[in-house]
């Protein structure tokens, strides 16, 4: 009947260290990345409605966004604060062309392979130019 008890306990007492561990770990885990789930169709080709992702949050502590990285931004549009995700195209210092539905960096016209075919027509297509700041990112 003892060594019932203890087998018993001993059991209890694995299963409350492993619940425990695994709570320790998670939320050290949760300090440095964030999972979320995609909420749109923007970038599609790439990412899909509901996908999952998990959000570095120290990477860019460190460095700053390149071009064609994918970031996630906190966007505050006035209701509650949203995550976006996104496409970097351009970074700070380059000068930005929308021309005949053509997307040009530092007078380069890019290739937007990862763009769906009927998302390349922009609502206006005429010339649009955009500087951007050195320090914005």
């Amino acid at each position: 009947m003892n060594e019932r008890k203890e087998s018993t306990t001993s059991i209890i007492l694995e299963y409350v260290r492993v619940i425990v561990l695994t709570v320790i770990a998670t939320f050290i885990f949760l300090q440095f990345v964030q999972i979320s789930r995609v909420n749109g169709s923007s970038m599609e080709n790439t990412y899909f409605q509901n996908n999952i992702v998990l959000i570095d949050k120290v990477f860019y502590k460190h460095s700053q966004p390149k071009r064609n990285d994918i970031i996630i931004v906190d966007y505050d549009d006035g209701l509650d604060d949203t995550l976006i995700i996104k496409r970097v195209i351009a970074v700070g210092g380059d000068h930005l062309d929308i021309k005949n539905n053509e997307v040009y960096i530092n007078g380069k016209k890019i290739k937007e392979n990862y763009i769906k075919e009927f998302k390349k027509k922009y609502r206006n297509s005429s010339t649009r130019c955009l500087s951007i700041c050195r320090n914005c990112l």
